[in-house]
C-alpha cells in the first residue's frame, strides 16, 4: 500500500477560508446537507459591488438566499438546469441574475453546485463558479 504523503480535507479548506460554510442559510432554504461555497464564488457572486449594495440594496445575505432558493427550485425541476455526474459527484448547473459592477442591469451568471462525498464520505454540497472544481 502506498504511503500517504499529504491530504487536504474539506475541514482544512473551511479552516483556511478556501471554502465558506453556508449550511445555516442553506438549511433554512431547504437543503439537507452540509453546504459550503468557494471563496471565489463568494467574492464574485455573493458579495455585492459597492454600487449594487448602495444603489440596488443588495446584501450578502440577500444574494446568498437567492442562490440557495434558485438551487432548491432547480433540484425540483422548477427552473431550467443541467445535471450530470462527474466521477463520484453529482453536478447541477443553473443560472441566476446578479447586479455586477457599477451597472444597474442584472447579468445572467451560471452557478455550479456539486454534491459529493465529504471527509467521512457523507454527502456535502459545494457551490462554485463553472470553471472551478
Amino acid at each position: 500500500m502506498p504511503e500517504l504523503i499529504f491530504s487536504y480535507t474539506r475541514a482544512d479548506a473551511l479552516a483556511d477560508g478556501v471554502l465558506r460554510d453556508i449550511t445555516e442559510m442553506a438549511t433554512e432554504a431547504g437543503v439537507k446537507y452540509h453546504t459550503a461555497c468557494t471563496a471565489t464564488f463568494w467574492g464574485e457572486l455573493v458579495k455585492p459591488s459597492e454600487f449594487a449594495r448602495e444603489t440596488m440594496c443588495n446584501s450578502e445575505d440577500g444574494r446568498l438566499w437567492d442562490v440557495l432558493w434558485m438551487f432548491v427550485n432547480a433540484t425540483k425541476g422548477r427552473i431550467p438546469h443541467k445535471s450530470y455526474r462527474d466521477g463520484v459527484s453529482d453536478v447541477l448547473e443553473y443560472e441566476a441574475l446578479f447586479v455586477m459592477g457599477d451597472k444597474p442591469e442584472a447579468v445572467l451568471r451560471t452557478i455550479k453546485a456539486v454534491c459529493g462525498p465529504g471527509d467521512n464520505a457523507e454527502p456535502v454540497i459545494t457551490f462554485m463558479l463553472p470553471h472551478e472544481d
